[in-house]
């Protein structure tokens, strides 16, 4: 029980953990970075000037000294980044204007996708973020969701991704992407638009998802066994079965 407590810790703590940012090195742009430290200059300097213009007014109008700030100019600009008007900044943000206007584009004439031309389908969700917008719009979301921008975290492997899938999962746009599975669907990708069969799962590995399945549903019947209500007889064969379990 103690170990299997600590692996539930240590599960906890890898799902929670915070994301951090991709290295200078290895982003595709750092303009987006460059527009949210302006857009915190910009924020520090209109505070400072509000709460001039409030401190002239308190003098006549007491209620305004009430007023929270929503910027503190003391704070640094990672702390900033926590405040919850960086994460609605990036949700109103146009990135149709900045570089990820060009960066990012949608599959036309290719054998993955076909000739259709695109269009918008609802959003960012799933299976139904075709058009330019709505991608532009996922990637906003997920950025929003981890107070990320959209350089400290798309690579050059899920920018490919992105371009080349006719419906990008909100899965594998995301910094929690399963960058494995990531890869194996850039790989099958490729392997359509170049008219190649897709690999498909080796006999040996459904094999042992089967193994994985039947020994977990006997573990599962061994644990309801120790806890069901039985007679003495099988009371016993509990007993065994846990003593050796235990070794």
């Amino acid at each position: 029980m103690k170990k299997i407590l600590i692996f539930l810790m240590i599960i906890s703590g890898v799902v929670f953990a915070d994301i951090a940012p991709l290295p200078i090195e290895k982003r595709l742009t750092n303009e987006v970075v460059e527009m949210s430290k302006e857009a915190y200059q910009g924020q520090i300097k209109n505070r400072i000037e509000w709460e001039a213009e409030r401190q002239r007014l308190a003098k006549t109008h007491p209620g305004h000294l009430k007023t929270t700030p929503f910027y503190d100019p003391s704070i640094s600009y990672e702390e900033y980044r926590m405040e919850p008007g960086f994460s609605n900044w990036i949700r109103y943000l146009k990135l149709e204007d900045t570089i990820w206007g060009k960066l990012v584009t949608v599959p036309v004439g290719t054998r993955m996708c076909g000739n259709d031309t695109p269009r918008p389908n609802g959003g960012g969700y799933a299976r139904t973020t075709w058009d330019l917008k709505s991608r532009l719009d996922l990637i906003k979301s997920s950025s929003a969701g981890y107070r990320l921008l959209p350089e400290e975290w798309i690579t050059p492997l899920m920018l490919e991704y992105i371009n080349s899938v006719c419906y990008p999962s909100a899965l594998l746009v995301s910094p929690r992407a399963d960058i494995s599975q990531l890869k194996k669907e850039v790989e099958k990708i490729r392997r359509i638009n170049e008219g190649l069969p897709v690999k498909k799962e080796s006999s040996s590995q459904g094999f042992g998802s089967l193994i994985v399945f039947l020994v977990a549903g006997w573990l599962f019947v061994i644990f309801i066994s120790l806890f069901s209500r039985a007679g003495s007889s099988s009371l016993w064969l509990n007993i065994l079965l846990l003593r050796w379990w235990i070794k």
